[in-house]
């Protein structure tokens, strides 16, 4: 028998901590599982419909927020991150908000940084594909792609079809939805999943 846990807010405990803030919940940390029907309780209480990120911030972990909250939260980091971060774009794209594993996977080879075999990604969907675009296109990247397909083999497809991948993002994202790039981008998985995957010289 499941029991529902009691919140009260703020809350510190062991691993992670809760903060109350009118534009949201703040979670810092990693919330227990045992935890997150209670807080999910409490944010609906509040009307926060909506789960958001501020990866790398120290804003926070996970917000529950509303959409006023969100773009709130949004505009908080990024005000934060430049005080912080300056002119340097990369620092201020790590700890902003359209951060995913296959688009860290990108910064974490073109930046200098790399992650171990378990924690580097391709693009599954238009979204994730998107916030690779966009890191590309903020860094000036597309012609270092290669670089990430060197490293991590299973990126291979995607480099090769980035320009496909690419205009077709361009012609379809103004609709709000990419059948076409979806479509194009199960086949790329499918191939990236069937070769051998390599890093750095070795077999994963």
């Amino acid at each position: 028998m499941t029991t529902t846990k009691t919140m009260t807010l703020p809350m510190e405990r062991e691993g992670f901590r809760i903060v109350d803030r009118p534009e949201g919940i703040f979670v810092f940390g990693s919330i227990p599982m045992d935890w997150m029907s209670a807080i999910i309780e409490v944010a609906k209480g509040r009307g926060f419909d909506y789960l958001d990120t501020g990866s790398g911030s120290t804003l926070g972990c996970w917000v529950f927020t509303d959409d006023a909250g969100r773009d709130a939260v949004r505009a908080a980091i990024a005000a934060e991150n430049e005080s912080k971060h300056g002119d340097d774009k990369l620092a201020k794209w790590r700890a902003g908000t359209d951060v995913g594993i296959s688009a860290l996977t990108i910064a974490n080879v073109l930046g200098g940084t790399r992650l171990s075999p378990s924690g580097a990604g391709i693009p599954h969907d238009p979204a994730d594909f998107s916030r690779c675009l966009r890191l590309v296109r903020l860094m000036d990247w597309r012609d270092r792609l290669h670089e990430v397909a060197a490293c991590w083999s299973w990126w291979t497809p995607f480099v090769d079809a980035w320009d496909e991948l690419e205009a077709l993002y361009d012609e379809e994202a103004p609709t709000g939805s990419a059948p076409r790039l979806y479509a194009r981008m199960q086949q790329l998985v499918a191939v990236s999943r069937s070769g051998t995957k390599t890093y750095l010289g070795g077999e994963r």
